[in-house]
């Protein structure tokens, strides 16, 4: 089970960086060009509340799941220890 919780903060990781690169697109600090479009393509323009919005809820999921899979495994780690109580 320690494998999987440690994909999960890969995961949560991924996210969190995602999604904050989004939201710096959407408030203008990063601007770039589109790769690989079907249609019209053109970068984002700032401001861009939708990519704000997208960035922001994405990478405060992204935190919220990195902070259960290190919580979860550090309560691995001692066994028979309460997560909150410093292992001896």
């Amino acid at each position: 089970m320690t494998v999987v919780w440690r994909i999960v903060t890969a995961v949560a990781a991924l996210l969190t960086a995602l999604g904050l690169f989004w939201f710096a697109q959407g408030i203008g600090l990063v601007t770039v060009d589109p790769i690989l479009c079907t249609g019209d393509c053109r970068p984002v323009q700032a401001p861009a509340p939708q990519w704000q919005f997208a960035g922001g809820a994405t990478a405060l999921v992204g935190a919220g799941l990195g902070v259960l899979s290190v919580h979860r495994l550090r309560a691995r780690r001692r066994p028979g220890t309460p997560p909150n109580t410093p292992a001896s």
